[in-house]
């Protein structure tokens, strides 16, 4: 990918080729009541920071994709775990609840952390379970990739802390896996220092 066609897809946020796929996501899970959520990179950036991302990533469950994989005239190419926007070339990657991944915590059901947003027209994952999907993402790489490969979810965590600090208190971790909420609490002193 070109970086005028990074610069185009991240422009501003509400005319991007990406919120447009959100909005046909949106209207084609919710037309047939499949439930959904857009996580990764997106939900960082409408979380208030600042990053680019060349796709998007949607949490759905493995039914509703069976099901919208089958239906006629859909706006995009789809395979098992992965779709095409037909209209704009955008690669959207489909995660499934459960623990497929093997992380501290287990991938939820979108029904259980999304949020409608108005404004964009679509249903995001909350700033709760985004920090602590990325808390588990990132301990997980760090542990088995090493830091270099992790350092990507360690920045979206650092950027979520910033611009949301005076949300992410004791209450608002709590019920939180423990080593994560020990992971946002040990990141989040050293980045309100600086």
């Amino acid at each position: 990918m070109t970086p005028k066609r990074v610069l185009e897809i991240n422009g501003d946020l509400k005319e991007s080729p990406l919120i447009e796929t959100i909005r046909r996501i949106h209207s084609v899970f919710s037309k047939n009541c499949v439930s959904y959520t857009i996580i990764g990179g997106m939900a960082v950036i409408r979380s208030g920071c600042s990053r680019t991302t060349m796709d998007i990533d949607i949490l759905t469950t493995r039914e509703g994709w069976h099901s919208i994989r089958n239906l006629p005239g859909i706006p995009f190419n789809t395979w098992t775990d992965h779709a095409v926007d037909k209209k704009n070339n955008i690669d959207i990657d489909v995660l499934f609840p459960g623990n497929d991944w093997e992380m501290l915590i287990p991938l939820p059901h979108p029904d259980m952390v999304k949020e409608y947003d108005e404004d964009l027209g679509a249903n995001f994952i909350g700033l709760k379970p985004l920090l602590e999907l990325k808390a588990a993402v990132y301990l997980k790489k760090k542990t088995e990739e090493g830091i270099e490969i992790a350092a990507k979810d360690l920045y979206d965590i650092v950027e979520l802390i910033k611009k949301n600090h005076s949300r992410i208190t004791d209450n608002f971790m709590e019920k939180m896996n423990p080593v994560i909420a020990g992971e946002i609490r040990r990141i989040s002193s050293r980045v309100i220092k600086s």
